[in-house]
C-alpha cells in the first residue's frame, strides 16, 4: 500500500489526479490539500510514502514546501510547466508530470515509487563511523567501508547511494546531511545538493565541475565558494606567466 498525499490550488486539477489514483491498486489517499500551507503542516506531523505536487501555489510553492521539510516523502511533482524540470530533480524529486496528466505517465511514476520503497525496505539502514571507516547495516549484519573504497555519495530523496571504487553500490536510509555530519570533513565535501566526494578522489575540477575518476559531477551554484584550490589537499603548481 502507497500513503500519498495530493498538493494543487486548483480544485478540478486536484479532483482529475485525485480520481485517476483512485483507479490504481495499492494507492491510498492520505490528504488532498488545496493549500500548500495546510499541506506543509500535515506532512510535518503525518508520514506518508509519496507527495505529488503542484509547483505554482499562491504562498508556498511546491519547491518551497519540499525545502521546508525535515523529512520529505518521495517527491513527484505535477505541473503545467516544463522549465521547472531541471530545478526539481535538485530537490531529489523521483519524477516529474506535465498536466494534463495520462494515466499511462502515471502509471510509470508509480511503478517508479514502487521500486524505490521497495530498496527502502530492503535498505542498509544505518551509518556507524570510526576512525578511518564507517559500517552500515545490512540486515543484521554491520558491514565495514573503509573511507578509501568511497568514490562519492549519491542523495536520493531520504537515502543516500554509497558508489564505491570497486564498482559496488550501497543504498542506505539516512539523508545527504546526516551522512555529512557522520563522515569527517577532512576527507568528504559537498558539492551539491545531492553530491558528497571523497576528496582523494577527485582527479580534476574546475569552478563548474569535479571529476571522480572518468565521472563528472557538478558543483552546485551554492557551493561553488566553497571550492577551491585548497579543498582537496594538494597543491597547486601554476606556470610562470614569465615563461
Amino acid at each position: 500500500m502507497i500513503r500519498f498525499v495530493l498538493v494543487d490550488d486548483n480544485e478540478s486539477q486536484l479532483k482529475h489526479l485525485s480520481q485517476k489514483l483512485a483507479l490504481i491498486p495499492g494507492m491510498h489517499l492520505e490528504g488532498s490539500f488545496v493549500s500548500s500551507a495546510e499541506a506543509l503542516e500535515f506532512l510535518q506531523n503525518h508520514t506518508v510514502d509519496v507527495a505529488f505536487l503542484d509547483i505554482e501555489m499562491p504562498g508556498l510553492s511546491g519547491m518551497e514546501l519540499v525545502k521546508q521539510l525535515n523529512k520529505a516523502p518521495l517527491i513527484i511533482f505535477v505541473s503545467s510547466f516544463p522549465h521547472f524540470a531541471i530545478d526539481s530533480y535538485e530537490l531529489d524529486a523521483i519524477d516529474y508530470l506535465l498536466k494534463p496528466v495520462t494515466t499511462d505517465r502515471l502509471l510509470l511514476s508509480i511503478k517508479k515509487a514502487e521500486r524505490l520503497l521497495e530498496q527502502l525496505q530492503q535498505s542498509n539502514h544505518e551509518i556507524k563511523p570510526s576512525e578511518q571507516a564507517f559500517f552500515i547495516k545490512d540486515g543484521t549484519t554491520y558491514v565495514k567501508i573503509h573511507f578509501d573504497e568511497l568514490l562519492y555519495v549519491q542523495s536520493q530523496n531520504n537515502f543516500v547511494i554509497l558508489f564505491l571504487q570497486n564498482g559496488k553500490k550501497h543504498l542506505v536510509l539516512v539523508n545527504l546531511k546526516q551522512f555529512e555530519e557522520q563522515v569527517p570533513d577532512t576527507l568528504f565535501v559537498r558539492i551539491s545538493r545531492t553530491h558528497i566526494v571523497n576528496k582523494s578522489k577527485v582527479t580534476a575540477f574546475d569552478h563548474q565541475s569535479v571529476k571522480v575518476q572518468h565521472i563528472d559531477l557538478g558543483i552546485g551554484t551554492t557551493y561553488q565558494h566553497l571550492i577551491n584550490e585548497g579543498t582537496f589537499g594538494l597543491p597547486v603548481i601554476k606556470r610562470n606567466s614569465g615563461n
